[in-house]
């Protein structure tokens, strides 16, 4: 019912209790209703939206949510649910997970840290349900140990921690997300005053920059 999918996107910027299906149908029509699109894109980004696959869309809406990202909180975060619903609609799993991820960097840069965790739990679902996504569950269990960090829930912040440890070791993942991880850790026992052990942790991420010429910076996460 077309009329019932528009009344559900003219309401869905102000009401996050919308209809995740009616939603993901929305955005998988093969023409869009350009009218009931966000008053923030443009004349030629909605044009664009309408002429695209829905496989296609799905690209176009992450470089768009990806775009505003820095400048236009409320747009990214409605553009990145629309990658989440679109995503799982179409079986595009990675890309539903890295949305939720997403989702939940933007809820907990406003300290909405309750969002936040929902989004990475329903990230971590995905995940024991899907196969080939542990790469995407480490970005998770980073996000999740920040967040403890930040509500000084240090044990709950170690524990995710090494979990994205664990899973980076099985992985061989790359040496600047183990700098990274490491730098988080330290970090944690800095906040409590464990100097003693941050120091040897910053060490070993300081001897993984050098090792691999890695600024000692871009293994940060703030």
């Amino acid at each position: 019912d077309i009329k019932a999918l528009l009344i559900c996107s003219q309401h869905s910027m102000h009401n996050r209790h919308y209809t995740s299906i009616l939603i993901a149908t929305w955005l998988s029509l093969a023409v869009l209703p350009l009218h009931a699109l966000p008053q923030w894109l443009t004349d030629g980004q909605k044009t664009q939206l309408n002429r695209l696959q829905p496989n296609e869309r799905l690209v176009q809406l992450r470089l768009l949510a990806d775009s505003v990202k820095d400048q236009k909180h409320y747009a990214s975060l409605d553009l990145y649910e629309w990658v989440a619903l679109l995503a799982d609609s179409l079986g595009k799993y990675p890309a539903q997970m890295d949305a939720l991820n997403e989702i939940a960097s933007l809820h907990a840069q406003q300290d909405d840290y309750e969002k936040a965790q929902q989004s990475l739990q329903k990230a971590i679902t995905l995940a024991g349900k899907k196969n080939g996504l542990d790469t995407l569950l480490i970005d998770t269990y980073m996000l999740l140990g920040i967040l403890f960090e930040r509500t000084r829930k240090y044990d709950d912040a170690l524990g995710y921690y090494n979990r994205a440890g664990d899973l980076h070791e099985r992985l061989h993942a790359g040496p600047q997300e183990k700098a990274r991880l490491l730098t988080n850790i330290a970090h944690v026992y800095d906040e409590q005053g464990l100097y003693f052990k941050s120091v040897d942790i910053y060490k070993e991420a300081l001897k993984i920059c050098k090792t691999n010429k890695i600024l000692f910076g871009e293994a940060l996460i703030s």
